[in-house]
């Protein structure tokens, strides 16, 4: 069953393409009027950071820090179990896979792909 036709197929990657391209320009234009500087100045962003050198703002930006160093190594440390998980769930799959070749047998089988080849089983 055909989903959509040759000549569809033709008109819609192209039609995709192009709305992709004008979304592109509308959202690069819309980005750089509201990144447009504030009172005429690109400068305003130092303006407001005065203040910045007070010992409560430093030692909240450390905490910030803290938590956020916390948050990236549980995260981490989460991602890497279900990652060995995996592995290790992949691997005793693929054994039991490519190891079940005749009732796992440790005989040599011949080839079927090359004619004089054998396989040789561990």
């Amino acid at each position: 069953m055909v989903i959509l036709s040759d000549l569809g197929t033709k008109i819609l990657v192209p039609a995709c393409a192009i709305v992709r391209i004008v979304f592109y320009v509308f959202s690069l234009k819309r980005h750089l009027l509201s990144n447009s500087s504030k009172n005429g100045t690109t400068e305003y962003l130092i303006e407001e950071e005065k203040g910045l050198n007070d010992h409560s703002v430093v030692y909240k930006c450390a905490e910030i820090q803290n938590t956020i160093s916390k948050g990236a190594t549980s995260f981490l440390f989460t991602k890497y179990m279900y990652v060995r998980i995996f592995m290790f769930a992949f691997t005793i799959l693929i054994f039991v896979l490519l190891g079940s070749m005749k009732g796992f047998s440790t005989k040599s089988q011949p080839c079927s792909y090359n004619e004089g080849g054998i396989i040789f089983r561990a």
